[in-house]
């Protein structure tokens, strides 16, 4: 499995998000309601998240994701270089 930096895995996720909300993503703690994104665009950030790193996203595991840092400590957990 590839692995990522940090600010690899932060710029994918607030990309992925951006594409989705005209609201700037660049504040992470934000709830994923509050920028805009529905149960729909949920959907196609995990996709695109999967489709991205390469991973499967259990369900259950997305479901806790509320804000963009959820996203980005979850990927990280799974895929941040132990070296960083």
């Amino acid at each position: 499995m590839k692995t990522y930096t940090r600010d690899q895995i932060h710029e994918i996720v607030v990309d992925s998000l951006s594409e989705r909300t005209s609201i700037p993503v660049h504040i992470t703690d934000i709830r994923l309601e509050d920028l805009g994104i529905d149960s729909v665009e949920r959907t196609e950030v995990i996709v695109d998240i999967e489709e991205r790193f390469d991973i499967e996203v259990l369900d259950e595991d997305a479901e806790m994701w509320q804000t963009p840092d959820d996203i980005i400590d979850y990927l990280i957990d799974i895929l941040a270089s132990p070296y960083l």
